[in-house]
């Protein structure tokens, strides 16, 4: 009914919807994310995002079928970020597209606190360098000795991504920084890296 509603029609069928959404009937309604039309899609996504009374997790589950509208998994999963697990989170992004990926680290760095730091800084060891990048830009926003010594470290990997990520949060970072490890990157072979590292030894003075 969605697809040729107007505009009060579309606002009492989601309401409507919402209302029945459980864990029960989430399997149904998620249903209605692989519909062709649009509209449908935005409605049940809507009405995912207003619901209360099913478990928001459930949505982790679904985000890497193929034959899902993962922006409105994506939508529906921000609206419920408090209600969401993140460790389920973390793991869920390393399964995903670009993207969606991104997306995904983006909610992690919003929900991350500092009992997340220790897995964070574990996680930057992995094989999988985009998403090491992500994390990077979440340990920025903990000022913690482990947190510096872990981003120095990163300074001498062998993916430039990496490296260059490292010099950009060291930038965002308070305290004494390792002058001699972060001038060793002037001669560093990819530019952006050169160029990373003579702005944070110009920030730092």
């Amino acid at each position: 009914a969605l697809a040729n509603a107007d505009r009060y029609q579309t606002i009492g069928i989601v309401d409507a919807l919402a209302a029945l959404a459980s864990n029960q009937t989430f399997q149904a309604l998620t249903d209605g994310l692989k519909h062709p039309n649009e509209r449908c899609v935005a409605g049940v996504s809507w009405a995912l995002s207003s619901a209360k009374s099913y478990d928001p997790n459930k949505l982790q589950d679904i985000l890497t079928r193929e034959d899902i509208a993962t922006h409105a998994v994506l939508d529906a999963m921000r609206a419920h970020l408090e209600r969401l697990n993140i460790n389920k989170l973390l793991n869920i992004a390393y399964q995903l597209e670009p993207r969606e990926k991104s997306a995904v680290f983006k909610m992690i760095g919003d929900k991350a606190t500092e009992d997340l730091v220790p897995d964070l800084i574990a996680r930057t060891g992995g094989r999988d360098h985009a998403a090491r990048v992500h994390i990077i830009k979440i340990l920025t926003k903990f000022s913690a000795p482990e947190v510096q010594h872990a981003l120095e470290e990163l300074l001498k990997d062998s993916n430039r991504q990496v490296r260059s990520a490292a010099l950009a949060a060291l930038g965002e970072m308070d305290g004494d920084q390792n002058i001699e490890l972060i001038a060793s990157l002037l001669m560093d072979g990819d530019l952006d890296v050169q160029s990373k590292a003579v702005d944070l030894l110009i920030k730092i003075h």
